[in-house]
């Protein structure tokens, strides 16, 4: 049976725009270059599909130009998308502001950040042994998803792996939803910020 990674976050549209400094409040700055892509957990996806792992989509995804943005992506990289998609709005954005080389966020979450429980059993009862679970600081961070995925995280069965990577927002994670995760977490991928800001809650 093959291996592999189950993205159960964020597949969003990012709207990247380079610039030659962040505007002061209240100003304005041209961009020198501006892209619609799919981002987000996107591309973890793509990376390990590219290294020959079967990859699987297992958050959500709207009804819109955001979602059909992502789905055409995840097609296009042969990325199987576990979950059908929601009619009742569209996939989310992020805007990043990327000036020398630093990239600076402004996040909208829309149809990804109301995952249902219903939800949640759906991917539970897909999942294999050997699979590898990819969580995100983005999902966990969202009011209605986090106690979600902290209680999805600690009830996987043994012989499937998880992995977080708890992203620029882990500050934002209560506490009561970070702990139960860090507790089954296989894999912990972060930088420096990540980890300073995470502190003492890794043993």
């Amino acid at each position: 049976m093959n291996r592999r990674v189950v993205l159960v976050g964020n597949v969003v549209a990012d709207l990247v725009l380079d610039v030659p400094a962040l505007p002061e409040r209240g100003g304005d700055v041209l961009a020198t270059r501006t892209e619609l892509t799919a981002g987000g957990g996107f591309n973890t996806l793509v990376a390990a599909r590219r290294l020959g792992i079967e990859t699987v989509y297992a958050g959500l995804h709207g009804t819109g130009p955001y979602g059909d943005l992502v789905r055409s992506a995840l097609a296009e990289e042969d990325i199987h998308a576990l979950l059908p998609p929601r009619t009742d709005g569209d996939t989310g954005f992020t805007v990043a502001l990327v000036d020398d080389g630093e990239r600076t966020f402004v996040t909208s979450f829309g149809i990804e950040g109301r995952l249902t429980r219903e939800e949640t059993a759906r991917v539970r009862a897909e999942l294999r042994t050997g699979d590898l679970v990819q969580l995100s600081g983005y999902a966990l961070a969202l009011p209605s998803n986090g106690p979600l995925l902290a209680e999805f995280a600690t009830g996987l069965p043994d012989g499937v792996g998880l992995s977080l990577d708890p992203g620029p927002l882990v500050a934002d994670i209560p506490d009561e939803v970070l702990s139960p995760v860090l507790a089954r977490v296989d894999w912990l991928s972060c930088n420096t910020r990540e980890a300073r800001l995470l502190g003492g809650t890794v043993g």
